[in-house]
């Protein structure tokens, strides 16, 4: 594959593809940003002076960058979609497998086998962090007895 420099155009075999210098793009894109997306044919003979550059060049510019403004917001309608459809992070319940991976992670973590399997429908589920604080689970047990044998 042949290619050489055409100050400002690189050769690809029988095709040119125009490298827009820093004034240029910076025109091009205020043209676009600040007066219209679509060019009138006055308005492009006019840049097409000042940048130096044909009005074909110019009118191609304008539709590829028409077309990848429709690409991003495609994408940005597509991201926001997609974190509407999440539930909120702050309120989210973490998956079983998420909190047993997230405590693996964790140096000196590791979980026996039996805490990993689901305990059986007759035995409580209680976290780890509670057992310092069993004799208060032990009152209310208590308490519910008491107040089983009134009512």
């Amino acid at each position: 594959m042949i290619t050489f420099s055409i100050i400002g155009k690189t050769r690809t075999k029988d095709k040119y593809r125009v490298v827009y210098s820093d004034v240029q793009r910076v025109e091009l894109e205020r043209e676009f940003h600040f007066h219209n997306k679509y060019i009138t044919i006055r308005r492009k003979a006019e840049l097409a002076i000042i940048l130096g550059l044909s009005e074909r060049q110019i009118k191609i510019w304008f539709q590829n960058r028409r077309a990848k403004e429709r690409k991003q917001l495609k994408k940005a309608a597509e991201e926001k979609s997609r974190n509407l459809n999440r539930p909120n992070n702050n309120h989210e319940i973490p998956s079983y497998e998420g909190m047993v991976n997230q405590h693996m992670m964790q140096p000196n973590n590791a979980l026996p086998a039996e805490q990993l399997l689901p305990a059986p429908a007759n035995h409580p589920i209680v976290h780890p962090s509670y057992s310092e604080n069993h004799h208060i689970s032990d009152r209310l047990m208590k308490l519910e007895m008491n107040d089983d044998q009134i009512g």
